[in-house]
């Protein structure tokens, strides 16, 4: 019994403390003096929400902060007079969320800075506050800045001032969202660098409420010229970025690269890559080095019925064959029961000379004769004329 209500006790204290975790937050006030976290690291705690406020001149100036591991992260960037976060830097964790802003009266507060969104994140960062333009109030807020999202679910910047996002670098999601929200300022969007890899995989979306260069006078998206148009940078293979174009408009909603043939408009896709994606399709929609289940072209591959002629041999073949015939009608290399012409076997009754000897021949033979007319070697019983012998 005593084990079951230690065992009992133990589990609610594990349920508080998972509750505590889950529904706590955590805050991070940097000021001045002794509280600055300017050139300082700081890490969220895991589990809990985190606010970071930097309200003071330089108080998170080149300063990084970890957001937490499992919950949700805010900053807030507001120095009122300063610039609090030039050249911080935010990581934003694996699957969570994240708001940034960065506002007050003087210019630059995120200059320089870096944000990284880690793989299936959302981050939402904005850049300005004021709703005012023009000369005497805050410009170039995130100016020079670095949105690194390319592993995020998804990314939202909203910009507002002047310049606000002035020769900024997004690099938008593999897949996804990747949101540029221009709501007021002049030519917030100039010098502008947007990185994404393949068009047809990233919904880019950008909204400016102005004409393109402010022809009318008013405030502009850019700045007219070629070198001050936002550029757009895409490539087929990871991180290479090999094509580029000038992303323009001419209404502020309807976007495309300068040369409509460039590979970087929003509407194009890759196909017959050399290397493969991180995540193939199970159904290919373009010609791929795979074959296809189906295909309509002749393969290599042999049909049960083939109609054409075809080097397996037939039972019932038609035309010469190199098999012999059980009736040869020319010599053959295998003698036959009942030869016809000349053989180069024996005969039994030969005709014309052969190396054989007859019982009876005919003609000078080298056999002697019973009769010699010649001398011989030989003495003969009954000699004739003289012979070689020795006389008594």
């Amino acid at each position: 019994a005593y084990r079951h209500l230690g065992n009992m006790y133990m589990l609610l204290i594990v349920k508080i403390f998972i509750f505590f975790r889950l529904t706590s937050s955590e805050t991070i006030n940097c000021g001045s003096g002794s509280k600055s976290c300017q050139e300082d690291t700081k890490t969220c705690m895991p589990y809990q929400e985190c606010d970071i406020f930097c309200t003071e001149d330089r108080s998170c100036q080149a300063s990084t902060f970890n957001c937490p591991t499992n919950a949700t992260c805010a900053v807030n960037c507001d120095a009122n007079p300063g610039i609090a976060c030039q050249k911080a830097t935010f990581n934003v964790y694996e699957s969570q969320s994240a708001s940034f802003l960065f506002g007050g009266d003087d210019s630059g507060q995120f200059q320089n800075g870096y944000i990284s969104c880690a793989k299936g994140s959302k981050c939402e960062i904005q850049c300005g506050t004021n709703e005012q333009t023009g000369s005497g109030y805050a410009q170039n807020m995130c100016n020079d800045a670095t949105f690194y999202a390319k592993d995020a679910a998804q990314l939202r910047v909203i910009a507002k001032g002047d310049h606000s996002i002035d020769t900024a670098s997004i690099y938008c999601p593999e897949t996804g969202d990747c949101m540029i929200d221009i709501e007021n300022g002049n030519e917030a969007m100039s010098h502008l660098k947007i990185f994404i890899n393949d068009p047809s995989k990233v919904d880019l979306q950008i909204t400016c409420p102005y004409t393109p260069h402010g022809e009318d006078g008013s405030n502009g998206c850019y700045a007219p010229g070629d070198p001050d148009l936002p550029t757009l940078y895409c490539g087929p293979v990871l991180d290479t970025y090999k094509y580029s174009c000038n992303y323009i408009t001419t209404n502020g909603i309807d976007w495309h690269c300068s040369n409509r043939a460039s590979p970087c408009n929003t509407n194009s896709h890759w196909s017959n890559t050399t290397a493969p994606t991180r995540a193939p399709t199970p159904a290919p929609t373009n010609n791929t080095l795979s074959p296809t289940r189906a295909p309509t072209n002749t393969t290599a591959s042999p049909t049960r019925s083939p109609t054409n002629t075809t080097a397996s041999p037939t039972h019932s073949p038609t035309g010469s064959t190199a098999a012999p015939t059980k009736s040869p009608t020319t010599p053959t290399k295998q003698p036959t029961h009942s030869p016809t012409g000349n053989t180069p076997s024996p005969t039994h009754s030969p005709t014309g000379n052969t190396p054989s000897p007859t019982t009876s021949p005919t003609g000078n033979t080298p056999a002697p004769t019973h009769s010699p007319t010649n001398p011989t070697k030989q003495p003969t019983h009954s000699p004739t004329g003289n012979t070689p012998s020795p006389t008594r």
